[in-house]
């Protein structure tokens, strides 16, 4: 048996240097170490950037050509909410972030294990 986590495992459909997904990732190899069959849940990505007073926040799947994209613009600020079959799977959000957290739990909620 092998096991491994952190930035030196490789996981198909999960980007290195999430730290969320490093840590469950870690714990479940642990667990794994000792014995449990426990499957690993991953995290959707998500990305959070500050540049001068402009906040980014992007979480979830909005690569794929199947998605439905609505995207709602304010003066100072740009929301784009990515969905799959009506689901939630994706947001990019540019300014005004403050319910980006709303967003993720509705993403993680439908996120593949």
């Amino acid at each position: 048996n092998i096991f491994a986590a952190g930035d030196c495992a490789f996981c198909p459909g999960v980007a290195s240097g999430s730290y969320f997904n490093t840590l469950e990732m870690g714990r479940i190899a642990g667990s794994n170490i000792v014995g449990n069959k426990e499957p690993i849940r991953l995290r959707p990505p998500e990305l959070r950037a500050d540049f001068m007073k402009f906040k980014i926040y992007c979480a979830g799947d909005f690569n794929n050509n199947a998605l439905e994209c609505t995207v709602q613009q304010q003066r100072n600020s740009l929301r784009k909410l990515y969905y799959h079959h009506g689901k939630l799977t994706g947001c990019a959000l540019l300014g005004d972030i403050s319910d980006h957290s709303e967003f993720y739990q509705k993403i993680a909620a439908g996120f593949p294990v």
